[in-house]
């Protein structure tokens, strides 16, 4: 749920963006000193980005104290509590690019780091999925099966991950020339 928020958040950051609504509200982190603003023009567009983002916000602080709670794996909530310090980290920068009026490298750093907070939650959905138990579960058992089977599966993880970062490089990459192209 939290990384289809996310997903939702992103997009009304973008609208945010497109429609040039960046300081259509000045302040922050109240809008117009208040809560509610009214929702006209680009008013509209840029609150309702806030409000969509600490609906995310509430949601990640919920599924970090869940992980805490409930997951086995000191990774897992690990990643959790990176995810909460990004999504505040992103709220932070939020308002900074809203009081210092939209610098380049703040806003092209809230772009980038939204990103980065999706692909965290996807892979927070993925890693506490029943179907990632599962097969983590079955490939401890395979593991254990003989010192020829871990070397090669060491040896494929190696290329995989060399393969991941490279890709992932690449993308983010991408991604921080186009949040600079836009912004």
């Amino acid at each position: 749920m939290t990384a289809a928020a996310t997903f939702l958040l992103i997009i009304a950051g973008g609208l945010v963006t497109s429609t040039g609504s960046g300081l259509a509200v000045p302040d922050w982190p109240l809008s117009y000193g208040g809560l509610f603003p009214p929702m006209v023009g680009g008013i509209f567009y840029e609150h309702g980005h806030r409000m969509v983002a600490g609906v995310v916000a509430v949601l990640m602080t919920i599924l970090a104290i869940w992980l805490m709670a409930r997951e086995q794996r000191v990774w897992v909530r690990r990643l959790g509590l990176a995810a909460l310090a990004v999504i505040i980290a992103q709220a932070v920068l939020g308002g900074i690019t809203v009081l210092f009026m939209l610098p380049t490298a703040v806003s092209v750093a809230h772009a980038c780091l939204a990103q980065t907070f999706f692909c965290l939650t996807v892979t927070l959905a993925l890693v506490t999925s029943r179907g990632w138990k599962a097969a983590e579960s079955g490939y401890e058992g395979t593991a254990a099966g003989g010192r020829a089977a871990r070397r090669e599966t060491a040896a494929t993880q190696s290329g995989l991950v060399a393969l991941g970062t490279l890709t992932t490089s690449a993308v983010f990459s991408q991604l921080a020339i186009g949040a600079l192209m836009r912004h």
